[in-house]
């Protein structure tokens, strides 16, 4: 039954008991009014009457046989049907209010943390790269051969020999200057487990070197300046050294003065491991062009460049006749009477061609193949210009210089 009908009857009811009893009540008091009584108060017979009368309190039994009493049947209807309907007025008197139960209050939202912004993962290091059974290492498409542990009593005998050799050999020369040339390990050093130090290396050689005029270029160089298969240098790439050298000397070079030609094909000394081939240039100036090279081993290779050695055995013997005892360059364009000579490696092939510009002489002496005992016989020192340019494994193994 729904409990709003619930409370109606029920005060249908009690109105109707309490009429009962108020007629009661005055049936009582007319019956004693004909029948009085000078020993018994009327307040007597009224409490007897209210004792005798049931009390103002019914159970009604509803579907959920709850008792509901007088107090109880003015409860509020629920809020669902005060927003459908208009409650019925009730005295207040006659009502008691239950509290209506304070909604939840909602819990205080505290503000979120701040999320900690993912941080960047680190790059993985690259992993260092050690030589295979072959002593190889290969950095991306470049190819390196293990130059070995860093020999400083080398490195002092080498400054050691050119002392000799200026000493012994070169008492009139004009101007004598020096320099070494950065293995290619030099600039993968942060990638592989073996490379010689530059800078460690020169500093070595100066101190035996003391009042020499020294010519850095390892500035002027970087990893890409060498040929992939191949330990040397590429020649396109060294005019600024050449430049350097130049201006140690009394002149300058640019590349202005020079045309590039290349050729594909090209497999160094490290193609049989890499299995590949790259394309190889060479400088070409009116200077190269009108300059004859007198072999002291190879009579046939009077071109300053012969492109074809580049599928040779040596391949970069396509420089200025590549590594033999002694090389004349005799440049007719030149009448200035300057010459240069140079102690070098198969570096140098590459490099001297670019100083033609300077000079009408270029004597190139390698002295892994010839003693310096013999330099008397080959050479005129007195009044020449003199550049000693090795490179690094060289200078690392000086044994090789005789």
């Amino acid at each position: 039954m729904n409990p709003n009908t619930t409370r109606i009857i029920a005060r249908i009811i009690a109105g109707f008991l309490a009429g009962v009893m108020i007629l009661s009540l005055l049936l009582s008091l007319v019956g004693c009014g004909s029948n009085p009584r000078s020993d018994a108060p009327v307040t007597e017979q009224t409490t007897e009457a209210e004792e005798e009368t049931p009390k103002a309190e019914v159970s009604v039994e509803d579907p959920a046989s709850e008792t509901v009493t007088d107090t109880e049947s003015t409860e509020k209807p629920a809020l669902d049907e005060q927003a459908s309907s208009e409650p019925e007025e009730v005295p207040a008197e006659d009502v008691e209010e239950e509290a209506a139960p304070l909604p939840d209050a909602p819990a205080e939202e505290l503000p979120a943390e701040p999320e900690t912004p993912a941080q960047p993962e680190e790059p993985a290091a690259p992993s260092v790269i050690t030589p295979d059974t072959n002593g190889m290492m290969q950095v991306g498409d470049s190819w390196l051969q293990d130059p070995g542990a860093f020999n400083e009593s080398s490195i002092a005998s080498f400054a050691s020999k050119l002392q000799k050799i200026r000493s012994n050999y070169l008492g009139g020369a004009a101007n004598v200057v020096w320099s070494i040339i950065p293995d290619k390990s030099t600039y993968a050093q942060d990638r592989i487990s073996s490379y010689l130090d530059h800078n460690a290396m020169v500093s070595k050689a100066k101190a035996g070197l003391s009042g020499w005029t020294y010519v850095e270029i390892g500035n002027l160089l970087s990893f890409d300046d060498y040929l992939l298969t191949d330990g040397h240098w590429r020649q396109e790439r060294i005019v600024p050294v050449a430049n350097a050298i130049a201006q140690a000397l009394g002149f300058s070079v640019s590349k202005g003065d020079f045309a590039q030609k290349s050729a594909s094909g090209f497999g160094g000394d490290y193609a049989k491991y890499s299995g590949t081939t790259e394309s190889i240039s060479w400088m070409e100036s009116a200077y190269t062009a009108a300059t004859v090279c007198d072999n002291f081993q190879n009579p046939g290779r009077t071109a300053v460049y012969d492109s074809g050695l580049i599928h040779s055995n040596s391949p970069y013997d396509l420089f200025a006749g590549g590594p033999t005892p002694l090389v004349t360059l005799k440049n007719s364009t030149i009448d200035n009477g300057r010459r240069l000579i140079v102690f070098r490696d198969s570096f140098g092939s590459s490099l001297s061609p670019l100083l033609l510009g300077g000079y009408s002489e270029i004597v190139l002496i390698d002295l892994r193949y010839m003693s310096s005992s013999l330099l008397p016989q080959y050479i005129d020192a007195n009044g020449a210009d003199v550049l000693f340019l090795f490179s690094a494994r060289v200078v690392n193994n000086s044994s090789l210089l005789r």
